[in-house]
Parts: C-alpha cells; sequence; structure tokens
C-alpha cells in the first residue's frame, strides 16, 4: 500500500507491465516454436496469447506488451508494419533467457527506487 502512494500511475503500470513482460516473451517464444514459422500476423498472435494466458486480460493490455517487446527486447522480438497488416518475427539467435533478466533487472531497479 505504501508503494503504490508513494508512486504515480505511470510508474505503477510500467511495474505492471514489466512483470507481464517474462512471461509474454515466452508464450511468443513458444507460439513460433509450435508453428514453425519465421513470422505470423499480430492478430493471430493477440489471439493465441490471449487464449493461453493465465488469469484474465484485456487484448489492448497484452497488444502494447508485445509492441513493448518490439522495442525493448534487444532484437527478439520485431513488430513490423508490411502493407496494412502486422507482423511479428523471432529472432532465435537471441538468448530468451538474457531477455527474461533484464526485464526481471528493470523491475527491480524501479521497485527499489524511492
Amino acid at each position: 500500500a505504501l508503494v503504490e502512494m508513494t508512486r504515480n500511475s505511470a510508474e505503477m503500470n510500467k511495474m505492471r507491465q514489466l512483470r507481464r513482460l517474462p512471461n509474454v516473451v515466452r508464450m511468443v517464444r513458444s507460439l513460433f516454436v509450435s508453428e514453425r514459422k519465421a513470422s505470423l500476423p499480430l492478430e493471430f498472435v493477440m489471439k493465441r496469447l490471449h487464449q493461453s494466458y493465465p488469469g484474465t486480460i484485456e487484448k489492448d493490455v497484452l497488444e502494447g506488451d508485445v509492441h513493448e517487446l518490439g522495442k525493448s527486447s534487444g532484437g527478439l522480438v520485431h513488430v513490423q508494419m508490411v502493407r496494412t497488416i502486422y507482423y511479428v518475427r523471432l529472432d532465435s539467435a537471441v538468448d530468451i533467457n538474457n531477455v527474461c533478466k533484464k526485464y526481471e533487472q528493470e523491475l527491480a531497479n524501479l521497485e527499489n527506487k524511492t
């Protein structure tokens, strides 16, 4: 409760997103492994992630998480627009464990910040 009172809503939303991102990146990777494709349409990825996400989450929040992965995953996930459709591409050369550790460290730094 004290943490919620001392932080603004943007920081709280960022902390919630950082808690979700390691799970989302693992789910995206397992989706690409099961589909055996180099790239997938964003709508297909969102549908599968929403169906397999533990608990309830809105598609808009999940889509924001996928776009954040595209920006901050160090090249693991790429979100690109081709004509009028967004596609998600996964780079299998990037180690997923390093990306997850990065998000966990960023969350720890944000939580320890007072």
